[in-house]
C-alpha cells in the first residue's frame, strides 16, 4: 500500500478517528526512535514525509473550520 492509499484511507475516517490515528502514530514513533539523536522536533519526525504531514495538518484545520463549535444546550 502506498502513501497515498494510506492517506486516502485515512482521510475516508472520521475526523476524531483522524486525530487519534496521528496521535498514536506520532507517540509510537517517538517511543521507537534511537535515544542517541539530539533532535526532539516533533515535525524532524517526519522529515521523509513532509508532504503527508502537511496534508494531514490542512485537512485537519479545513475540518475544524467546516464544523461549528459543540455548544452545551
Amino acid at each position: 500500500m502506498s502513501i497515498d492509499q494510506i492517506y486516502e484511507a485515512i482521510r475516508a475516517l472520521p475526523v476524531g478517528e483522524q486525530l487519534r490515528l496521528v496521535e498514536r502514530v506520532v507517540h509510537e514513533v517517538a517511543a521507537n526512535r534511537d535515544t542517541t539523536e539530539q533532535s526532539t522536533d516533533l515535525l524532524g519526525l517526519f522529515a521523509e514525509d513532509a508532504d503527508l504531514i502537511s496534508r494531514v495538518g490542512t485537512q485537519a484545520v479545513a475540518e475544524r473550520q467546516s464544523r461549528p463549535w459543540r455548544l452545551d444546550t
